[in-house]
């Protein structure tokens, strides 16, 4: 069994999640890649060994949209760990959805793929990643989750008029006071998590943005944008940094520590989402 420290990545098929994967590959880690589709990994896999020969890179299949998938998952990949140690969680993987659609489970597929799915996977791994002393979970999430409003009420849209910009903020805040409560409920020298906004990247993600929108990233705003690569660092800084090993339940804006924005630091408020997801989870 190998002794390197391991990580493992959602989204790690394109964009962000694979050149993080990249990265963290060229500091020694295994990394572990979370795909939806196993042709899609495996090209992914082959473009990572392709950039660092030598890395162990190796799949598990999940579909985030999915809680039998996630749960599945998450039990193939504790049995063949056999205890050893998560060092690493990214939770990178995210969908935009034009219009409202629901999942097999009765989610709002935004919210689903954002926020459930990866809470239904984190779970059964926290004492992998407690054993890593700190394990660390680096939630991404976007700078527009300063925008959304979480509704404990209407999580999936069921009442409210759904729009694409609405559930998308909704979904990233949901994130940000995910990976505070799971701070919260952890000794940061058994678990950190933290939440970072890369930045504004070029990825797949733009592919379901409005047309204008589209127009100003490739034209007003392309200088703005950044490759995945350097969108990436940020996130592999907060899994690796020796020097924040011990920071935990913050926000971070690219390179930077953040405010947290103030649903973020409603105690109460983050908890009774940990309760909904536990309940929506629960099976």
């Amino acid at each position: 069994m190998s002794s390197k420290q391991r990580a493992l990545v959602t989204g790690a098929t394109s964009g962000i999640g694979e050149a993080a994967a990249v990265q963290l590959a060229e500091r020694g880690y295994e990394v572990i890649t979370l795909c939806h589709e196993r042709a899609h990994g495996e090209s992914a896999r082959e473009r990572i060994l392709a950039r660092v020969p030598a890395a162990e890179v190796t799949l598990l299949e999940a579909d985030l949209a999915s809680l039998a998938s996630v749960r599945a998952a998450a039990a193939d990949f504790v049995a063949r760990s056999e205890g050893r140690p998560l060092d690493v969680l990214i939770h990178d993987a995210g969908t935009t959805t034009k219009a409202r659609e629901v999942t097999e489970d009765g989610f709002e597929k935004m919210l689903a793929v954002d926020l459930i799915g990866p809470f239904a996977l984190t779970l059964p791994l926290l004492p992998l990643l407690r054993a890593a002393k700190p394990g660390r979970v680096v939630q991404l999430a976007g700078i527009y989750h300063r925008r959304g409003h979480l509704d404990l009420d209407d999580l999936h849209f069921e009442r409210r008029e759904w729009s694409m910009m609405e559930a998308n903020n909704q979904a990233q805040l949901a994130r940000v006071l995910f990976a505070c409560e799971l701070a919260a409920r952890h000794d940061p020298s058994e678990l950190v998590a933290n939440a970072v906004h890369p930045g504004a990247v070029l990825t797949n993600a733009q592919r379901d943005a409005p047309w204008w929108a589209k127009v100003l990233i490739h034209t007003v705003a392309r200088p703005a944008f950044v490759r995945p690569e350097r969108g990436a660092e940020p996130v592999v800084r907060l899994a690796t940094d020796p020097s924040l090993a011990g920071v935990s339940g913050k926000f971070f804006d690219r390179m930077r520590e953040a405010p947290l924005v103030d649903q973020a630091q409603d105690t109460a408020l983050r908890a009774a989402l940990w309760e909904r997801l536990e309940a929506m989870t629960a099976g």
